[in-house]
């Protein structure tokens, strides 16, 4: 009988062990980069010197600054290097299915009904949508990463090596550089907030469970198959209980 059948709450893994070290040293990175970075900018104000003592000076808070800088382009040039792998081993080689497959980070018509339903679930409106393997959030955070590490990592090189930089790029670019790296960072310090990014309504809706070795590590997803699962399978799924991590992705 379905009401003799004992249920137990299942977590899906979704990132690899490599995928979780990456995370996990993001976050060491980005906060010491967000500390030490505020603690220069606003060297003028009381909590910023006392911050600096704490930190062996404002020497001791550049040396943290940029050897936090180096490790987070070190976790660019992995993730970048485990995305090739991806393509190689789990795509066959084709880049066009890793860009543009089911599991992709790229932006598609899918993310525009699921942020169009998400306004209308906000408002009463409708029913909260199902999402996918991506939240539209997620990748928006996702390619957030590039872009800061590209605006504020191209000028903080600048700053690190004005004289080299300087060889071949007008002496202003520095000024410039020196207004974009600190507005830029202050802007990314100040929207950086934890996600909370759990769907098990989406996860207890899903008709059906399937195997994956999906891009980013996830060992199951949802999908929507028109077979009626099993009334055993149909129970575990209701009562399984899906973990999402932060959308920054795929960091």
């Amino acid at each position: 009988m379905e009401g003799s059948i004992r249920t137990r709450a299942l977590q899906f893994q979704r990132f690899t062990r490599l995928n979780r070290a990456l995370h996990a040293l993001m976050i060491v990175s980005f906060i010491s980069l967000a500390l030490t970075g505020m603690t220069l900018k606003f060297s003028y104000t009381g909590w910023a010197a006392f911050l600096a003592h704490r930190l062996g000076g404002y020497e001791g808070a550049g040396f943290i600054h940029r050897a936090a800088a180096t490790l987070m382009f070190t976790l660019l040039a992995i993730h970048l290097w485990d995305l090739n792998r991806l393509r190689r081993q789990e795509y066959g080689g084709s880049l066009r299915k890793l860009l543009f497959g089911p599991d992709s980070m790229l932006f598609g018509e899918r993310d525009v009904r699921e942020l169009v339903g998400s306004l209308k679930w906000f408002v009463g409106k409708g029913p909260r949508p199902s999402y996918g393997r991506w939240t539209y959030w997620e990748k928006f955070d996702y390619f957030a990463v590039f872009w800061g590490i590209f605006v504020i990592g191209s000028t903080g090189l600048m700053l690190w090596f004005p004289v080299f930089f300087t060889r071949f790029l007008p002496g202003w670019l520095i000024n410039v550089a020196t207004i974009i790296h600190s507005d830029e960072a202050l802007l990314a310090t100040a929207s950086s907030s934890p996600c909370t990014s759990s769907t098990p309504t989406s996860a207890r809706r899903s008709s059906r469970w399937t195997r994956s070795s999906s891009r980013g590590g996830c060992r199951w997803r949802s999908s929507s198959g028109t077979s009626r699962p099993s009334t055993r399978r149909s129970s575990r799924a209701a009562s399984s209980r899906r973990t999402w991590s932060s959308p920054t992705s795929r960091w």
